[in-house]
C-alpha cells in the first residue's frame, strides 16, 4: 500500500468506523474486486482506488432523506484537497462516489464509475 492510500485510509477511518464497525472489511473487500477489475478495464487505477476508500464515508450521516452517497461526495471533496489530482480526475472520483449507490440505469458516466457501481 502506498503512503497516498496510507494518509487517506487515516482520514477516512474514523467515518467508516462511525458507520459501522465493519465498514472498513467492506470497503478493503470492493477494493481487492475494484482493482482487479480496473486491472482488466486498463482504467485510472488511482480514481478506483480513491473513490472506492471514499464511496462509504457518508453512511453514518444518511437519513431516509438523504442517500450516503450525496453525503460520501461533499466529505470527498474536502479530503482530495490533501491530494495532488487533476481537475478531471477530482471531478471522475466525486462522479463515481455520488454514483455509485444510485443503480439507476445510465448514471455511470465513466469507466471507473461503472466499476465502482457494480
Amino acid at each position: 500500500m502506498n503512503s497516498e492510500i496510507k494518509k487517506l485510509f487515516g482520514l477516512v477511518k474514523p467515518y467508516l468506523k462511525k458507520a459501522n464497525p465493519d465498514r472498513l472489511k467492506h470497503t478493503l473487500r470492493v477494493l481487492k474486486f475494484a482493482e482487479e477489475i480496473a486491472k482488466r478495464e486498463k482504467v485510472n487505477l488511482k480514481v478506483i482506488r480513491f473513490a472506492v476508500i471514499l464511496h462509504d464515508i457518508g453512511k453514518f450521516k444518511e437519513t431516509k432523506d438523504k442517500d450516503h452517497s450525496l453525503i460520501s461526495a461533499e466529505l470527498s471533496k474536502k479530503i482530495l484537497n490533501n491530494f495532488k489530482f487533476s481537475d478531471e480526475e477530482i471531478k471522475n472520483i466525486l462522479h463515481c462516489v455520488l454514483v455509485h449507490g444510485l443503480f439507476k440505469k445510465g448514471t455511470a458516466k465513466t469507466k471507473e464509475a461503472e466499476i465502482i457501481q457494480d
